[in-house]
């Protein structure tokens, strides 16, 4: 999946995990420690630093992102499998609440390409003012905060089900946008 996976957004900071970045800088410090003369006492053999294996991609316009196609098949079997569920089933809160928060990653991917989608469409074209407000309407849903509940893993099921189908329904409005598999 290539969208956030939690409701807490792109810019806000997760207390306690240290960021890709930051690990990758760490990585790379701790290596020019080691290679430093005096770093390590093991060191002083090595004559090369430790090739680091992070890479960071700083994309902000999503280009790269737009390219990539959803891994749709995925999504749609959790989506089905949740909403299959009724009242007979009860979880663990803690599996709701993980359930919930893929599928928010997933509403959060479907979301920006039905955003790109309509985008390619004239402004004054109704579909792409119907898929304006479907965004809107998605955008306040995944603002709610998440709940260890069937309710909330069922909302948020049914919201990428919704952005899903707008997201075709507006492939079939514009020629330059194609649908994953």
């Amino acid at each position: 999946m290539r969208a956030h996976a939690d409701d807490r957004g792109p810019n806000q900071p997760v207390y306690g995990v240290p960021s890709p970045a930051l690990l990758a800088r760490a990585h790379q410090g701790y290596a020019r420690f080691l290679s430093a003369p005096g770093g390590c006492p093991d060191a002083a053999s090595k004559e090369t630093s430790m090739p680091s294996t992070h890479t960071l991609l700083h994309d902000p316009k999503g280009r790269i992102e737009a390219e990539l196609p959803l891994d749709r098949g995925p999504h749609e079997g959790l989506v089905e499998a949740v909403l299959a569920w009724n009242g007979d089933v009860s979880p663990q809160a803690t599996d709701c609440e993980q359930i919930a928060l893929q599928l928010t990653g997933a509403a959060r991917a479907v979301a920006d390409d039905v955003r790109r989608a309509a985008a390619l469409l004239p402004a004054e074209h109704p579909a792409r003012a119907l898929a304006e407000y479907v965004l809107e309407e998605a955008d306040r849903r995944l603002a709610a905060g998440l709940e260890g509940t069937l309710g909330c893993a069922q909302g948020r099921a049914r919201l990428v089900r919704e952005l899903y189908g707008r997201l075709d329904r507006l492939a079939g409005l514009t020629p330059h946008t194609a649908t994953a598999p």
